[in-house]
Order: structure tokens, then C-alpha cells, then sequence
């Protein structure tokens, strides 16, 4: 492509196209080869595969489920001494406590401080990985190792069924929910990059480079590509979820898992490690077909991960000529500690009220994995049925979370609702796909929309970061709330207007003024970067391609 025809371009597609394969004609349009869109398809399904995989049921299901049933069958009533000669079963009214720190903790609230450890061990390395993806070659490793840690520790659940190993349970729940979140937060962090290399995508270049549409249409094009590829991988994720919860099933029937405590154990350990190989086989297609894409260079004498905080920190500094995208990370902090929280508060809820059972718990994450698959097509389709944007659907999932918050705060006043009964757990499950589900993708795909091109990496680590770092705050508080009141339920209402002023605060984003700075921004600063290039880039280059 020649200076005067790149000048002619939209400034914040400059990035865009760097990062899209492609060979021209006379007329400067895109043309796509066969074996090119075989790869493209591919590499897409390979994608598909790597998140039906990578599905969460495993470190934040089963891992948790387990860690929380040795807790609770490790911990005691500490008003009867000595401390552990009164199980919690004894009287169910009585405070149920564990050994921590010199003296004693409710069980629940050691529960929520591990959730923290989790989010502060996730803030600590986005800290210094997370602007690496963007930099070299680095970005396919980033991945490739973190899948490998976190589903070769989760082997090790295999070994753990007795209470008095919920220590290693907790510290192996903290690890892999870290390895996990990891490579969820840089898997999604590829799909706009995925999306601009489809056939709809490259068409709708074409359209716009003969004049044939305009800049508007073309974002919109543009938007429902991404999201398309975005929410069909977080329905490929929710498959996964629903076919691991009907392996894990048959496990539990094949070991008549409700039969004792002993054996439900053993249930949580081999569905948490089943889930582990599931994990290491099906990420295998991803590795070989992931397709290179050109990275930002590192200058010459710098370092990847010194370099990539630098840049982090260039983002912060710069943050209003980019600001509907810092308003929203801003908002995003909050929200997702909110919906994590509960998140997490609802698991701890079902698992009591299902009396630790592995089995029924597997029955609910089989109907909340149906549901998300359920809802997350039906959005799709409603979206390009009826031009719904991102915006829209996520505002309705944040909404659905704050009913979610909401209906636990009751349960202080009554026994009759407020997750004190099976069947409330049923109607959460079924209730899971337009709530949690859709919001945990739609939050993702939302961001997609208002970062700048090429710097996909950088802004979903970000976002991850800033995720993580607010993610702490919630169960902390919760932990503090259960310890000071004695019900879960108090956590509730806490959780609810921390997702209600959040979601009020969403409604101030303009993504159409996001385009406009994320445009002037790429166009400026890739510029600068492509000045500061080294003649090492060519030897990374020639690197990377053997990989």
C-alpha cells in the first residue's frame, strides 16, 4: 500500500489493517485466497475449542466446592472446648469456625478471603505480564504457559479428600483461579483480532475502501463481526461447561457419590481433576493453528516486560485523549467486583443449601451452562435481527445481577426466600444465562468496542488488572460483614448497590465519541512507535515465524 492511499484513510484503522494478513489488487482492495479463509477458519474453530475447554468449571466450580466442603467438615464450634470436639452438624445455629492465624475464623469468611487471594495473585501479574502480548513474539506463550500451569495444578486435586487437606485445597484453588483467569482474560483479549480477519469482516473493508458503504455502516459491520466471534466462543464456553458437568454426573453416579462424605469427596476431586485434562487436551488445536499476527516492536536495549509496564503506564498518563475508555474501565472496577462477589456468595449459598452435595451441584451447573449457551445465541441473533448494540444487552445483564443481589438482601427478613431453598437454586440456574453469564461476556465484548486498534493486549490485561484489583475488595467486605452479622444474607445488600450505582454509572459512556479518541490515538501513536522501531524487529520477525 502506497503513502497516498494509506493517507486516505480513517486515521483509527490504521492499526487495524496492520493487524490484518492481506493481499491487494490494482485497485488496492482486500482479496482473500482459498487456503487463507481455510486457515481463517480454522484457526477460528481451534478458537472455539480453546474456550469450550477452558470453561471455569473447574477452578471456580468444582476446586471451590471442594475447598469449601473440607473447610466446612475440617471446622468446629469454637464455644465448646477444646476446639474441634463439636463438629458444625451438632448445632447448626452455633458459630462454625476454623483454626486461622493463631485463633479461630468462620469457615465462610476464610472461604471469601481465599476469593481475595485469588484477585490479588491475578492483579500482581497483570502488574508485570500484562502489556507483554502486545510486544514480540510473546503474546502466543503468555497463553500457552499459563494453560499448562494452571491444568497441570489441577491434577493435583486428585489427592485431596479428607478435611484435614483443606489447606492444600485452598492454596490449589487460589493457584489455578489465577492460571485460569489468566488465560481467559488474553483468550478473550484475541477475538477482535479473530474478527477482523473473517471473510465478513475483510468484505466489509473492501466495501468501505470502494465507497460502496460508509464509515458508519462499516462500524456497524464491524461490531457485530466481533461480537458474533466474541459470544459464539462464550457459548463454545458454556458447552464445555454443561458437557463437563454431565461427565462429572456420571463420575458421581459411578462412585454413588451421595452415599457418604468420604465418597462425595472423592466425587469433587475426580471432577476437578477430570476437568484438568479436558483442559491440557482440547487447548492442543489452538497451539498449532493459531495464526501469526504482527506485534508492536520492542525498541532496541529494552525488555518486554520493563517495556510493557512503561506502556501501561503511557495508557494512564494519556488517559484523556482516550477518556470514554477510562470512564468505562472506571465504571468495570466496580461492576465486576459486584458481580464477581456475588458470583461467589451465590456459590457459597447453593453449596450449603445443596448440603455439599457434589451431585446436586453438578445438576445446577448443568441447567447454568444450558442457560448461558441458551441466552448467549438468542443475544446474538437478537442483536442482528433487530440492531440491538452491545451497550443495550449489557445494561439488561447488569440490571439482572442487581435482581440477583437484591433477592439474597431479602433473606434477612425470611426463611421463605433469600437462597434459603433448593428450588431458589434451581430458578437462579435457569436465571444464570441472561444475569452472571451474558454480563461476564458482554462486559468483554463491550470493551472491544471503545480500546484502540492494535492494542487489544494491553487494554483487556487492563481491564483484567483493574478487575482483579477491585475483585478483592468485595469479599473482604463481605468477610467483614458475616463476621460482624452472623448471615450471609447481610452481604447481599452490600453487593446490590455496589452493582446498581455501577450500572448507573454505564449509562455515561459514549461510544461514538470512544471512536473518535481511540482513532485520533492509534493513528498518532502507532506512528510513533513504527518511527521507533529497531533492525532487531526483523530478527524477532524471522523468530517468531518458526513458532
Amino acid at each position: 500500500m502506497d503513502s497516498q492511499t494509506s493517507g486516505d484513510k480513517h486515521p483509527g484503522h490504521i492499526a487495524l489493517e496492520e493487524n490484518m494478513p492481506r493481499e491487494e489488487n490494482a485497485q488496492g482492495t482486500v482479496k482473500q485466497d482459498a487456503s487463507d479463509e481455510k486457515s481463517v477458519r480454522a484457526e477460528k474453530y481451534a478458537y472455539y475449542s480453546f474456550f469450550a475447554a477452558n470453561n471455569g468449571i473447574g477452578p471456580y466450580q468444582y476446586a471451590y466446592s471442594l475447598f469449601q466442603t473440607l473447610i466446612y467438615q475440617a471446622a468446629f464450634n469454637p464455644n465448646i472446648l477444646p476446639w474441634g470436639s463439636a463438629s458444625c452438624d451438632e448445632d447448626p445455629d452455633a458459630p462454625c469456625h476454623v483454626t486461622w492465624a493463631g485463633g479461630t475464623k468462620s469457615y465462610d469468611s476464610v472461604a471469601l478471603i481465599a476469593s481475595a487471594l485469588v484477585f490479588v495473585g491475578q492483579s500482581i501479574l497483570f502488574i508485570f505480564i500484562g502489556s507483554t502480548a502486545d510486544y514480540g513474539p510473546w503474546a502466543p506463550w503468555v497463553l500457552r504457559i499459563s494453560v499448562l500451569i494452571y491444568g497441570g495444578l489441577s491434577l493435583g486435586f486428585f489427592g485431596l479428600k479428607t478435611p484435614d487437606a483443606w489447606p492444600a485445597a485452598m492454596a490449589l484453588y487460589t493457584l489455578t483461579n489465577i492460571g485460569f483467569y489468566i488465560v481467559f482474560t488474553f483468550g478473550y483479549a484475541l477475538f477482535p483480532r479473530i474478527a477482523d480477519d473473517q471473510p465478513e469482516a475483510r468484505k466489509a473493508q473492501v466495501a468501505l475502501q470502494n465507497q460502496e458503504i460508509n464509515r458508519s455502516d462499516y462500524e456497524r459491520k464491524i461490531e457485530h463481526v466481533r461480537s458474533t466471534i466474541a459470544n459464539h466462543a462464550w457459548a463454545a464456553n458454556n458447552v464445555g461447561f454443561a458437557v463437563s458437568a454431565c461427565l462429572c454426573v456420571a463420575i458421581l453416579k459411578g462412585i454413588n457419590a451421595d452415599s457418604s462424605a468420604a465418597k462425595n469427596n472423592l466425587g469433587y476431586a475426580l471432577c476437578t481433576g477430570m476437568v484438568g485434562i479436558i483442559v491440557l487436551l482440547f487447548s492442543v488445536p489452538w497451539v498449532f493453528l493459531e495464526k501469526r499476527r504482527p506485534r508492536l516492536p520492542v525498541p532496541e536495549g529494552r525488555n518486554v516486560v520493563s517495556y510493557g509496564l512503561q506502556e501501561t503506564w503511557h495508557s494512564f498518563k494519556y488517559c484523556k485523549r482516550i477518556s470514554q475508555t477510562f470512564i468505562y474501565l472506571f465504571i468495570y472496577f466496580w461492576l465486576n467486583d459486584g458481580v464477581s462477589t456475588l458470583f461467589t456468595m451465590l456459590i457459597i449459598s447453593q453449596t450449603a443449601v445443596a448440603q455439599f452435595s457434589a451431585t446436586q451441584n453438578s445438576y445446577f451447573l448443568i441447567v447454568q451452562g444450558v442457560s448461558v449457551f441458551f441466552f448467549t445465541v438468542f443475544a446474538v441473533w437478537a442483536q442482528k435481527q433487530w440492531s440491538i448494540r452491545t451497550k443495550t444487552i449489557l445494561h439488561i445483564t447488569n440490571w439482572s445481577c442487581f435482581f440477583l443481589a437484591v433477592w439474597g438482601m431479602i433473606g434477612l427478613w425470611t426463611k421463605k426466600i433469600g437462597y434459603h431453598n433448593l428450588w431458589e437454586f434451581w430458578a437462579v440456574s435457569v436465571f444464570y444465562g441472561p444475569s452472571v453469564g451474558l454480563q461476564m461476556s458482554y462486559s468483554q465484548v463491550f470493551l472491544g468496542q471503545v480500546i484502540p486498534h492494535g492494542e487489544e493486549n494491553r487494554y483487556f490485561a487492563l481491564l483484567g488488572f483493574i478487575g482483579r484489583v477491585g475483585s478483592w475488595i468485595g469479599p473482604l467486605i463481605c468477610s467483614a460483614i458475616v463476621d460482624r452479622t452472623g448471615s450471609q444474607n447481610a452481604s447481599y445488600g452490600f453487593l446490590a448497590a455496589l452493582i446498581g450505582a455501577s450500572s448507573l454509572g454505564l449509562i455515561f459512556v459514549d461510544e461514538e465519541k470512544s471512536k473518535v479518541e481511540c482513532a485520533e490515538y492509534a493513528a498518532t501513536e502507532h506512528r510513533a512507535d513504527a518511527e521507533r522501531e529497531s533492525p532487531a524487529q526483523a530478527s524477532e520477525d524471522s523468530w517468531e515465524a518458526k513458532i
